[in-house]
């Protein structure tokens, strides 16, 4: 008992120093200078990198008329792949490449700690309302969906799909939740090409992500693959 708590304690410590590090590194790498090369000051969009690898993904993983997706609202001072431009990229570009498919977007919601975050239904034009850990989430009146895809945030990844996110284990818990009952469930880690780690300490709650894509790469992390 005493060896195991040790290995626990000793896991911690291990993802809070690689934490730290890798908000170290994301930190120098996404600087206000880079931030202007993602964004196209002339039409707005993100870095189509990111918008058109996951509608492609979307595509090839689901014959469905009607997909769901989730995003995330970024913490702008974390320094993370700006999903709020990214949703309405990926917004604007299903309407006109979604090969006749339908899409709705969400954006989750944290219940309490402990516990599988929920969804709620997100456009464009959705007044959101300021919520904990400094991020912004849809009101209480907007519809629950359960995604068919997941884009999560982390600070780290590996090409095998391993991800560290801030420590709170809610996209764990909530991948998961949502595989024991649906048919398929995508997940997408989205990140900058510096937070690509060798290797991250994991233990069985840890989620492995189908997909991450960067500014420069799609990795295919099942099949061991970078395109």
């Amino acid at each position: 008992m005493e060896k195991s708590s040790t290995i626990v304690k000793d896991l911690i410590k291990v993802k809070a120093a690689l934490r730290k590090s890798l908000r170290k590194d994301r930190k120098e790498f996404y600087t206000d200078d880079t931030r202007e090369l993602f964004i196209n000051q002339d039409t707005g969009y993100y870095s189509t990198q990111y918008s058109k690898a996951i509608i492609d993904l979307v595509n090839k993983h689901f014959d469905q008329d009607e997909i769901t997706v989730a995003g995330f609202w970024p913490i702008r001072s974390n320094r993370e792949v700006e999903c709020d431009y990214l949703l309405r990229d990926l917004h604007l570009y299903s309407e006109k490449n979604s090969l006749g498919k339908s899409f709705k977007f969400c954006l989750p919601v944290v219940v309490s700690h402990g516990t599988p975050l929920i969804f709620r239904e997100w456009t464009p034009e959705t007044v959101l309302e300021d919520a904990s850990f400094k991020t912004k989430i849809p009101p209480v009146d907007c519809p629950e969906l359960i995604p068919d895809c997941i884009i999560c945030p982390l600070l780290g990844f590996t090409p095998a799909g391993d991800r560290i996110g801030y420590g709170g284990g809610f996209y764990d818990r909530t991948i998961t939740k949502i595989l024991k009952s649906a048919d398929k469930l995508l997940t997408v880690g989205v990140a900058f090409e510096v937070m690509k780690c060798t290797e991250i300490p994991h233990d069985t709650d840890d989620a492995k992500l189908d997909y991450v894509v960067t500014e420069k790469s799609v990795y295919d992390c099942a099949n061991d693959l970078i395109q």
